[in-house]
């Protein structure tokens, strides 16, 4: 289970990359849209540094 929020930027390009051939029902988006929401939202930010940085448009494009 994870601690806090924060991820790498090249975590969240592999995490996105690998989810791009998967499809997925609307229902089932919006059940896991809702669940992850309230997942998140009890998890605090490590710091509020971080979160700034990584809230900025990334225009490095990570791969594999």
């Amino acid at each position: 289970m994870r601690t806090v929020r924060n991820l790498s930027p090249m975590t969240k390009g592999k995490i996105s990359n690998a989810m791009k051939s998967k499809t997925k029902s609307e229902e089932t988006r919006q059940k896991i849209s809702t669940a992850m929401k309230k997942y998140w939202s009890t998890i605090p930010t490590a710091n509020p540094e971080i979160k700034q940085k990584n809230n900025k448009p990334s225009t490095e494009i990570p791969t594999l």
